[in-house]
This record gives structure tokens, C-alpha cells and sequence, in this order.
């Protein structure tokens, strides 16, 4: 994939340089602009989750969320064992949208499923972390406000949705092709 990118902009990169060299270095230049200010903007809100993330491990809330979650999520994992706690809180922080804190979560879970040679729970997990249902798409949300939408949480109803299907169908998909 890095491949396909890399082609596609040296080619695009040189057909505007030979148009107009000075519209790719200001297209550059906005690029970049954007690009920090975006990074800054959603650094902030993983930040702040983060923080309540590690307020809630350390509260113990953590550990009750695993014991809520941990009927439904072993009818779907089966055995977690050692990556239990990893594994609700990251499905909890990808049910808010928040795969970028999900996403350390799911390193962990994915590796203890690797210990217990758990290769179902590690694609079920990773099938889940990819399509997950999001009740609050918060990254999506603070992206369009970001970038001045009248109704940035418009986008919720489509995307609860949208995830809840592709959730549904990433479950039979693996259900269908990985041996417990």
C-alpha cells in the first residue's frame, strides 16, 4: 500500500511541478498546516480520554466493566484468559470511537491471546477493532468540528449503523472461517 502511495504522489508531484511548481509547494505547505493542526486537535481529545481511561484502571471501574462484559465477550472470544481486562476496555474505548486508545489495549489482549496460542480471540479481536459498533464516534466527531461542520454530530445515526453491520458481518465472517 505504501508502494501505491509513494507512485501516486511522485507522479502527481511531477505533473504539477511541470504545470506550476509554485501550486506544489503551496499545496504542500496548506498539507502540512492541516496536518499539524488536526494532530494537535485530536491529540488533545486522546489525551483527555487516555486520562479517564487511566483514571478508570485505576479506580477499579476497569475491572468491573470487565466483569459486566465478560458473559457476552466469552460467547465471542471464548477463553481470554490472561487478555480479559485488555480486551473489554479496548472493545469499551472502540464502542465510544476511540480506536486510537483502543488500539494499545488491543496490542496487549492480542499478545496474551498469542501466549494462550488463542488464534480465534486474536481474529475475533481484531475483527472487532476494525469494524466496531460506535454509540459515540467521538474522532469522527471532533473531525468535523474541527473543520467547521454546522452538525458535527450528525454523523452519528449513520454510523451507528454503518458499524453495526459491518460488526455483525465481521462476527459470522469469523465465526465462519476460524476454528475455535
Amino acid at each position: 500500500m505504501n508502494a501505491i502511495f509513494i507512485f501516486s504522489f511522485c507522479i502527481s508531484a511531477l505533473i504539477l511541478t511541470v504545470k506550476d511548481a509554485d501550486k506544489l509547494v503551496l499545496a504542500m505547505q496548506n498539507g502540512a498546516t492541516s496536518a499539524v493542526e488536526l494532530s494537535i486537535s485530536l491529540l488533545a481529545l486522546y489525551a483527555v480520554w487516555l486520562g479517564i481511561f487511566e483514571i478508570m484502571e485505576k479506580s477499579g471501574i476497569t475491572e468491573k466493566l470487565s466483569r459486566f462484559l465478560k458473559k457476552p465477550l466469552k460467547a465471542l472470544f471464548g477463553d481470554m484468559k490472561s487478555a480479559e481486562t485488555a480486551t473489554c476496555v479496548s472493545v469499551t474505548a472502540n464502542f465510544l470511537g476511540l480506536s486510537g486508545v483502543a488500539t494499545p489495549l488491543a496490542i496487549s489482549a492480542c499478545t496474551a491471546f498469542d501466549n494462550d496460542k488463542n488464534e480465534y480471540a486474536k481474529s475475533m479481536l481484531f475483527v472487532l477493532s476494525a469494524t466496531s459498533i460506535q454509540l459515540l464516534p467521538t474522532s469522527v466527531i471532533a473531525l468535523r468540528a474541527s473543520h467547521g461542520s454546522a452538525f458535527p454530530s450528525s454523523i452519528i445515526l449513520p454510523s451507528l449503523i454503518s458499524t453495526l453491520f459491518s460488526t455483525v458481518l465481521g462476527i459470522v465472517l469469523v465465526k465462519i472461517f476460524i476454528k475455535k
